[in-house]
């Protein structure tokens, strides 16, 4: 096996322990990898050193809680210097296959408290009785005190059904800051903002300015650099990546696009000219090779399959 090969290998065992589905018999299966070969060992112990870094760091943020907000920031940007330190080792560790490794598994989530890999959704019931559920490739931190409840969303898209409590529930995301009692919403973060639905009850939202708006059942919100602005939607559709599908309606193929990437282990990409294109309906998460057939059929697209790459051009 080749070191790129071995370094494939060695997330696939990453992920499969990080899910949480591994048994005595992965464990054991594991193990015999291990011990069939020395490049195996070695691509083994270079995600453990950089799943290391990252720990090391959000253990000093739970020590000396006056840092907390530094450190978490650290973690959430990955373009500060410990981040790209810790990715750059890694990178000249293994070489391309950082790239493949990192489309299988966000590779800077390794240590955050719950996260998802590529194409996984997965659900969490929480020490206070409330439940989590992250959509693939996302990543939450948390805080639970004696005074309040803290969530913090690193990536990805999350529906938290948050039990009653006497402690607050604060959420950190980009931009933005949610506080509730009790109640069902879902939290996206983008690149630039942060998007909010409330499914019940209400949601307070602060932006960075200190400026608040209240979010009823069924309204949302999108907050970025600029400020809080409301938008129209239907909570029945946010919510359709539970059962693996999105709905879209007139949408830009690349809203699309980036939802597929989050299911597909490779690389996905998409010509200006096919990215503008407009599509409506309901599309499948989980079979992403389904809907690009799909979306061929019924689209001047063409696609192009080359090893881990896909292409999604305009005729």
């Amino acid at each position: 096996m080749s070191g790129q090969a071995a370094m494939e290998a060695a997330i696939d065992w990453m992920v499969l322990l990080q899910s949480g589905s591994a048994d005595a018999d992965s464990e054991q299966q594991l193990q015999r990898w291990l011990d069939a070969s020395a490049e195996h060992r070695q691509a083994w112990q270079q995600l453990q050193e950089i799943q290391g870094r990252f720990q090391r760091l959000r253990e000093v943020a739970r020590r000396h809680p006056g840092q907390d907000q530094q450190a978490r920031e650290l973690l959430l940007r990955p373009s500060r210097r410990v981040a790209l330190r810790s990715l750059a080792a890694f990178a000249l560790t293994a070489g391309g296959a950082a790239l493949l490794a990192d489309r299988k598994f966000p590779l800077r989530e390794l240590s955050a408290d719950l996260r998802t890999a590529t194409g996984q959704r997965r659900r969490f019931a929480l020490d206070d009785g409330s439940t989590l559920t992250l959509d693939a490739r996302s990543a939450m931190d948390l805080d639970f005190g004696a005074s309040q409840r803290q969530l913090w969303l690193r990536r990805g898209r999350a529906l938290l059904d948050i039990a009653a409590d006497p402690r607050p529930v604060l959420l950190h995301s980009l931009h933005a800051r949610l506080s509730l009692l009790r109640g069902r919403f879902m939290v996206e973060r983008y690149e630039a903002s942060t998007q909010v639905a409330a499914l019940s009850d209400h949601v307070l939202i602060e932006d960075e300015r200190g400026h608040s708006q209240r979010l009823l059942a069924g309204e949302s919100a999108r907050i970025d650099a600029g400020g809080i602005t409301a938008l129209g939607s239907s909570p029945a559709q946010l919510t359709d990546w539970l059962h693996g599908r999105v709905s879209l309606d007139n949408a830009p193929l690349l809203d699309l696009v980036e939802r597929l990437r989050a299911y597909r282990s490779g690389f996905l990409r998409v010509s200006p000219e096919a990215a503008a294109l407009r599509v409506q309906g309901v599309f499948a998460l989980d079979d992403s090779d389904r809907t690009l057939a799909a979306l061929a059929e019924t689209l001047p697209l063409m696609i192009r399959f080359y090893g881990p790459v896909t292409l999604i051009e305009k005729k």
